[in-house]
């Protein structure tokens, strides 16, 4: 199914969980960015002495910037906001797909008006229970049809033709999505066990440094630096292999519910 054959809720709340994660990694990027120029203009004063007055200035108001836009990440939400709205959507998928196969308390019902009625209070019941999401969502889209001609015209289809399109439009796209979730988190794996495994190397020639008394203003900053690379590494390497193992779960689940499939 085409984005447009999904109901209204379902593409309002796509769009504007996209709006909102949008607004997380750019403000998330701008903040990293101040301390990225924070630090490198901090660096400029240790081949200098006196005079700097106005690095410090310019240190202090990156830093001060990059406070800010973290307080309003954490006072907005926007990560939250997008989560839940993709909550919302994943919700609205599932009983639109319910109502094309007919299951559950849509088998109730031949007559097209009973039906769409049925759906539509349905689709409501979800919405209430995402109710702190109402301001975020696009009214005008809320104005459009909940039921689609797709949506009307897949039910009317044979049952072997509707076993073998959701077969295909959902279950295999939802093993691809989870698929190539369990890659990404294994390869941020293998990046991030890389990068404490070299963060430790320069840490080891940055002490060796020290103990040689080689350039040791700078020695000292790659030891710190390198000691804080390797903690933030230790942290995110459980979390991307819980992902990963999180994936790869349900992709296996979705293959024994395909072969089910087949054999129907």
């Amino acid at each position: 199914m085409d984005f447009r054959d999904f109901p209204n809720y379902f593409q309002t709340a796509a769009n504007t969980a996209v709006r909102y994660q949008g607004y997380y990694k750019t403000i998330k990027r701008s903040a990293v960015l101040l301390l990225v120029l924070a630090v490198v203009v901090a660096l400029f004063t240790f081949d200098h002495v006196g005079g700097l007055e106005a690095v410090y200035g310019i240190v202090g108001l990156l830093l001060a910037l990059s406070l800010i836009l973290a307080l309003i990440l954490q006072y907005k939400n926007y990560d939250q906001i997008a989560q839940n709205i993709l909550s919302l959507k994943a919700s609205c998928k599932s009983v639109t797909w319910q109502f094309i196969m007919g299951a559950g308390e849509f088998s109730l019902h031949t007559n097209t008006a009973e039906l769409k009625l049925v759906f539509e209070n349905r689709i409501k019941r979800i919405a209430e229970s995402f109710e702190e999401l109402g301001p975020q969502l696009t009214p005008i889209m809320l104005k459009q049809q909940a039921v689609t001609p797709k949506m009307l015209a897949l039910r009317e289809a044979s049952f072997e033709f509707k076993k073998n399109y959701y077969a295909e439009k959902r279950i295999r796209s939802l093993y691809d999505h989870y698929f190539k979730k369990a890659i990404e988190h294994h390869q941020k794996y293998k990046l991030w066990f890389l990068n404490l495994i070299m963060a430790q190397i320069f840490a080891l020639i940055a002490t060796s440094f020290l103990f040689l008394d080689i350039s040791q203003n700078w020695s000292i900053i790659a030891l710190v630096t390198m000691l804080v690379s390797s903690i933030v590494s230790w942290l995110e390497l459980p979390k991307n292999l819980e992902k990963k193992q999180h994936y790869t779960l349900r992709s296996k689940e979705l293959e024994i519910v395909q072969r089910a499939l087949d054999d129907v």
